[in-house]
Parts: structure tokens; C-alpha cells; sequence
């Protein structure tokens, strides 16, 4: 009896010949992969009470129109299989295939050095469960969005007092406002104010004994004398009045 199995993947098309001549390029089986196999014994479809076997385990047979094909489901296995068909208990034929790794699956050591990695940038996957994974450290390294965020997750308790503490207690605050008073008065003269009150008239022509009693003055005026001016003056206090952005935090 001659048997002949072909082998494509489940969404292809192109087929490849497994037996009797195997001509399946290398690559073509790959782990985490599904195949479809069709088989023919006399060149006719594999009759049910044949069996075919992949290393020793049963195929489920998928029937499509007159057509009967053998689900091959390749899991993360890469290494030796033996593709059989048995009648009963005796196998008419097999043919040996290989099943490649693939090369995008991590390594069990690729795992583990992307493990380390997490657990070097944050702690908290050391909190989130019992399991505990060796990580390379430093003593000194750049500091990361991970490690920032877990620092302020770890001390927000205390944070979030300190807020509440500011919010809740009194604030200084230390206002300023303009004064209009006479020139004596005044605690303090500059060019600003002295601008500020000719703008606004507030200057008349100077008397004899003004003009005696700050001659520098009256004559970096034009002979004119100014009879009030505004002084700022600062006021500080304590205000109970705390701003609602605060307010909201705890």
C-alpha cells in the first residue's frame, strides 16, 4: 500500500509532499503553529478505520466536502515528530518530521533577564505577590518614571498629612496698596511717584520757603512743588481663606 500525506498551514495554500518523499523546507514547521494534513492510501482518502498519529497521539480528522484532512496543532513544542498511520494497532507507515522553535518565543534566560529588568525599575511586583526573582542593582543609576511614581505611591500617606496640615492651618499673605499723602509724609520718594503725581496735576508753582527748604527738588521740578503723592504701603497678615485646589486634596 502506498501512502502519501501533504502539509499546509490551516489559513495557506501552498502544500508541501511529507511521504513518500519528504520535501518540506526547513522552517516551513514551526512551534505555535496549525497545519492541515491530507492523506491518501492508493490514492485514495484515508478510510475511517485508519488512524493517524502524531508521535503516537490521534489526529482529529476534519471532514470538508469528500475531502478528509488531520488537524496538526504544534503548541510550544520544537524537536522531533512522527507522523504514523495505524490500522488498529499496526502502523502502516510514518515518516519522521521536524517542528522548528520560533524564534520571536522568549528563552527561559531571555525571561528571566526581562523579569529582572521590571523588578529593578519598581518594587511593587515584589508587594503584588509572595515571589521573589534576583535582579541585578547598583548603587547608583539614573533615576526612572517607575521608581519616581513608586516613591511618591509609597509616602503619599504622609503627603497627603503634610497637605492637609498646610490646608487646614493659616496662610501669611502681604498685600500692598497706594496711599495718596502729602509730600512730607511721604516714606518714600522716587522717580515713579513723582511721575505718577505730575500726570495727574497734582503740582503747583513752589513758594519761597519750599523752595529754601528743597532747593535740589524744586528745581529738578521746574520750579514747581508737588503737593501730595501716592506711597505704597505694605499690610501683613494671617488669613483663615485657603485656596479650593487645596481645599480638595485627602
Amino acid at each position: 500500500m502506498e501512502l502519501r500525506l501533504l502539509i499546509r498551514h490551516i489559513d495557506g495554500l501552498e502544500q508541501f509532499e511529507l511521504c513518500p518523499i519528504n520535501d518540506v523546507p526547513e522552517g516551513f514547521v514551526t512551534e505555535n503553529r496549525r497545519y492541515e494534513i491530507e492523506a491518501f492510501l492508493d490514492g485514495q482518502p484515508l478510510a475511517e478505520q485508519l488512524v493517524l498519529t502524531l508521535n503516537d497521539i490521534p489526529a482529529d480528522r476534519i471532514q470538508r466536502g469528500k475531502r478528509r484532512f488531520f488537524l496538526l496543532e504544534v503548541g510550544f513544542y520544537a524537536g522531533d515528530l512522527r507522523v504514523a498511520v495505524l490500522d488498529q494497532h499496526r502502523v502502516v507507515s510514518f515518516v519522521d518530521l521536524v517542528v522548528d522553535a520560533d524564534k520571536a518565543k522568549l528563552t527561559r534566560d531571555e525571561y528571566a533577564a526581562l523579569v529582572a529588568d521590571v523588578a529593578r525599575l519598581t518594587s511593587a511586583l515584589y508587594r503584588l505577590g509572595a515571589v521573589t526573582l534576583p535582579a541585578a542593582g547598583s548603587v547608583s543609576g539614573d533615576r526612572t518614571l517607575l521608581s519616581t511614581l513608586d516613591l511618591v505611591r509609597t509616602n503619599f500617606d504622609g503627603f497627603e498629612r503634610a497637605v492637609s496640615r498646610i490646608a487646614n492651618g493659616p496662610t501669611r499673605q502681604l498685600r500692598s496698596e497706594t496711599v495718596v499723602v502729602p509730600l512730607q509724609s511721604a516714606r518714600r520718594v522716587d522717580s515713579r511717584s513723582l511721575s505718577a503725581a505730575l500726570r495727574r496735576g497734582w503740582a503747583r508753582t513752589a513758594s519761597p520757603s519750599e523752595s529754601l527748604a528743597a532747593p535740589r527738588l524744586v528745581e529738578a521740578l521746574g520750579g514747581q512743588w508737588i503737593e501730595r503723592i501716592g506711597d505704597s504701603h505694605k499690610e501683613e497678615r494671617l488669613d483663615t481663606e485657603v485656596a479650593p485646589e487645596i481645599r480638595t486634596v485627602g
